[in-house]
């Protein structure tokens, strides 16, 4: 390695991720699993066992992390940091954003961005957390920067992630269908992109291509390399749970979600304008 071509915006990459990795990994397996955590866990366990006949195990709604924690439980021993591992490694993973992005936007802004993703409370509590949401907002995100950057295999391998997921994933799409449909009503008239030239010129076989990665990705990691089928009902069962959301009354009061937002997301906050304008220059242009 020449030494004289490390740059400080390398280092200063560099001292993100460690910082990242330090709040995430430090004390992982130290307190005791929640419930939620723990049914997740002892699905992953069962899985590891071998025990996985149909019709008596009927694994949680988040096939992606109980097949992948099995993997793990089945070469460790299981533990409450390998329980928590998966999380926390796609935790790491979220710095890709930004890293990822940091040559088509200004170097200060994707340097401002990695820090604060690294050591955002929320991302940091979310990424100590066995359970899905983190993994999904990972490779939702991870899914756009592929499509833009003219990766469609990648990007459809990274949807089969992310729609195994779980429920976090279903809200994601919700999400993405709103923003994307009010930014055509109100961006339209300036033409910001233009989606019929898009298509026109790639979109058709980008798509195809993105398509079959996603279904081939689906079965083989839905099933744990055809292991375990339950794994696809698992997908079906976190859509049921998600729509059932829609009709639960909420554990959390409102008012403490609004601090919380206040409280644990400062970092973001202070960077949306800076992510606004990331977002309208490379998620929205495709490059032709």
């Amino acid at each position: 390695m020449d030494f004289n071509k490390i740059k400080l915006e390398h280092i200063l990459f560099g001292t993100a991720i460690l910082l990242a990795g330090l709040v995430r990994f430090l004390n992982l397996g130290a307190a005791p699993l929640n419930e939620t955590e723990a049914r997740l866990a002892l699905d992953a366990r069962q899985i590891a066992q071998g025990a996985t006949e149909i019709g008596i195990f009927n694994p949680a709604p988040y096939p992606l992390y109980i097949l992948v924690t099995s993997l793990l439980f089945s070469l460790f021993e299981s533990t409450n940091f390998l329980a928590r591992l998966l999380p926390a490694l796609a935790g790491m993973g979220l710095l890709l954003v930004p890293i990822l992005l940091r040559n088509r936007v200004e170097k200060p802004a994707a340097l401002l961005l990695t820090f604060g993703l690294a050591i955002d409370p929320g991302l940091v509590a979310a990424s100590r957390l066995a359970s899905g949401p983190m993994l999904a907002l990972v490779f939702g995100l991870l899914i756009l920067i592929a499509w833009q950057q003219n990766h469609p295999r990648w990007a459809g391998f990274l949807g089969a992630l992310f729609l195994l997921s779980g429920p976090p994933a279903f809200q994601g799409i919700l999400i993405a269908l709103v923003t994307g449909g009010l930014l055509w009503l109100f961006m339209r008239p300036v033409k910001i992109f233009d989606l019929q030239d898009y298509f026109q010129d790639r979109g058709s076989k980008d798509s195809r291509q993105a398509l079959n990665a996603l279904f081939i990705s689906f079965i083989v990691i839905g099933t744990l390399f055809l292991q375990v089928p339950q794994g696809i009902s698992a997908l079906a069962n976190s859509l049921l749970t998600y729509f059932k959301g829609w009709t639960s009354l909420p554990e959390i009061p409102a008012g403490r979600v609004i601090a919380a937002l206040a409280i644990y997301h400062p970092v973001g906050v202070i960077c949306i304008r800076r992510f606004d304008d990331i977002t309208a220059k490379c998620i929205f242009r495709p490059q032709h």
